[in-house]
C-alpha cells in the first residue's frame, strides 16, 4: 500500500517552523500549508478590528488548514504542514486523519530556549514583521508565561519524531534537516 507522507512541524510561535518549514519545502520540493499564511490571508482579504475577530480567524484557519490536509491526502500528495499544534487539539483530528488515509507523518518539533524565543518576539515587533492579526504582535508579556510551560510536546500518532532545536542552529543549517528528511522519505 502506497503511504502519503506529510511532514508535520510543531511548536510554540517564534521557535522557527515557518523558517524551516519555507527552507524545507523548497529543498524537498513539496507544497506546504502553514496556518498563519491561511490566517494572514483572510485577514488583508476581509479585514478584521478585534481580538474576537482575530479568534474567529483563527478557529476558521484550523478549520481550512484541515480541509486543505485533506485534499492533499485524497489526492496521495506529500507536503508539508506547519503550525503551532497543541496536542490536546491536534491529536484527536490527526488520529482520525491516520484511520482514514494511508498515511505517514514524520513529525518534527522545533524549540529553543525561551529567551531566543523572546528575543525574536522583540525582534519581528520592532522590525514590524509580525502581521497584527496575530495575538502577541506587539505585546510579548504573556507569551513568557506560555513558554515556560515548556514545549507543546508531541502529538500522539505513529510517527518518526525529530526535535529541532533552532536556538542552536541557524536556518542555513537547516539544509541538514532536509537531508535528514529525504533519506526518511527514502526509506
Amino acid at each position: 500500500m502506497h503511504l502519503t507522507t506529510v511532514i508535520l512541524i510543531t511548536g510554540h510561535p517564534g521557535t522557527g517552523k515557518t523558517t524551516l518549514a519555507h527552507s524545507l519545502a523548497k529543498e524537498l520540493a513539496l507544497p506546504l500549508l502553514y496556518r498563519d499564511g491561511l490566517k494572514e490571508t483572510l485577514a488583508d482579504t476581509l479585514g478584521w478590528s478585534t481580538e474576537e475577530w482575530s479568534l474567529k480567524l483563527g478557529a476558521a484557519t484550523w478549520e481550512l488548514l484541515y480541509h486543505l490536509i485533506e485534499s492533499l491526502l485524497r489526492a496521495r500528495v506529500p507536503h508539508i504542514v506547519e503550525s503551532n499544534f497543541s496536542p490536546a487539539y491536534a491529536t484527536a483530528r490527526w488520529q482520525a486523519l491516520v484511520k482514514q488515509y494511508p498515511l505517514r507523518i514524520i513529525q518534527l518539533r522545533c524549540e529553543a530556549d525561551p529567551d531566543i524565543v523572546l528575543a525574536r518576539f522583540h525582534a519581528r515587533v520592532a522590525q514590524g514583521e509580525r502581521h497584527p492579526i496575530h495575538r502577541y504582535s506587539t505585546d510579548t508579556a504573556g507569551y513568557r508565561t506560555i513558554l515556560e510551560q515548556g514545549h507543546l510536546g508531541w502529538i500522539d500518532v505513529p510517527c518518526e519524531r525529530i526535535s529541532v532545536d533552532t536556538g542552536k542552529r541557524q536556518p542555513s543549517e537547516y539544509a541538514t534537516v532536509a537531508t535528514q528528511l529525504q533519506a526518511l522519505l527514502c526509506s
